[in-house]
């Protein structure tokens, strides 16, 4: 049977000290509320509003699914709340740790887990979500090399692997939920407009051991195999990456030094074993192709464009 559980919500001014010591550190997941009206400058989020006010200054680019950028893209939309900017101080960035998300009704992002072992701090800023959180203790089976779960080609059936630990939430506005490293989640926007922040940084040391840390550190050392064995990462960055550029070169925003910290006491044997338990699963990927590739082409910032001669969906107001 699988294991639900309700996850925490606690006041938005929690001290650091005991965020540290209850969530951060032991790697549990939470919810802060009350944090949405303590946020300055949130007062137009459309998106024609965004791109004039962060893209055309140079402050963040735009990708497919998100805006991003440093921490000071967000200056002029959104201020930052001390609990993030704490954690953050002492965590490995890479250059573009902030996102800026809008989705329109009914986007649904898959279950899966970050890579990069990425902690995530989500805010809504506008409109609601449903979140599903899958304990990295009792995770769920993912196509092969990937970290996006093997379920019903998107996870919107609740899981039913035995002994699965797992949470669902609804997360509104001026919420903000902390995702701990390789926590599997999906989301599914159910507002008529979604805005969401999100900050996201990797711990320098420390993770907490569990069957989905020790998965990656065996990819991982796999990836250091090939680098050995091969003069290269670019089997890696494909298979581990999605095709990333670059992608074990700047794992965790450090790239080989920390991937070789990561993995002392990992066996060869251990990634070599690991390689071939990931090669059972490729059956489901010609099973599941055309699913996969549409995910692939997703781009949900097109469900928030405005049409001719009407407001984006995405606004405050």
């Amino acid at each position: 049977m699988t294991r639900p559980f309700e996850i925490a919500r606690i006041p938005w001014d929690v001290t650091h000290d005991e965020f540290n010591s209850e969530y951060f550190l032991p790697e549990q997941p939470v919810i802060l509320q009350g944090v949405g009206p303590r946020i300055k400058n949130a007062d137009d989020l459309s998106i024609d509003s965004i791109r004039e006010r962060i893209v055309e200054r140079g402050l963040a680019t735009e990708n497919t699914s998100w805006f991003e950028g440093p921490a000071p893209m967000l200056d002029p939309l959104a201020s930052t709340p001390e609990v993030v900017t704490r954690s953050l101080e002492g965590a490995q960035l890479r250059k573009n740790h902030c996102r800026l998300w809008l989705n329109g009704p009914g986007n649904l992002t898959p279950s899966h887990y970050d890579g990069n072992l990425l902690f995530v701090f989500n805010l809504q800023l506008k409109g609601t979500k449903e979140w599903r959180i899958v304990s990295p203790h009792t995770p769920l089976t993912n196509y092969p090399f990937s970290r996006v779960a093997l379920t019903d080609k998107g996870g919107t059936s609740r899981p039913t692997g035995r002994g699965i630990q797992f949470a669902e939430f609804t997360l509104n506005e001026g919420e903000m939920v902390f995702v701990p490293p390789l926590w599997h989640h999906s989301v599914k926007a159910t507002g008529d407009a979604n805005v969401n922040v999100n900050w996201v940084g990797t711990r320098k040391s420390g993770h907490v051991q569990s069957k989905t840390l020790t998965r990656e550190k065996e990819l991982l050392k796999w990836s250091l195999l090939h680098r050995k064995l091969i003069g290269n990462y670019n089997l890696p960055n494909l298979a581990l990456g999605g095709g990333i550029k670059n992608y074990v070169e700047n794992y965790g925003g450090v790239g080989e030094a920390f991937l070789r910290e990561m993995t002392k006491g990992v066996g060869y044997h251990r990634a070599v074993t690991r390689i071939f338990r990931e090669t059972l699963q490729l059956p489901a990927v010609l099973k599941d192709l055309k699913w996969l590739k549409s995910q692939l082409k997703k781009k949900p910032l097109d469900s928030v464009k405005p049409a001719p001669g009407r407001k984006p969906v995405a606004q405050t107001g």
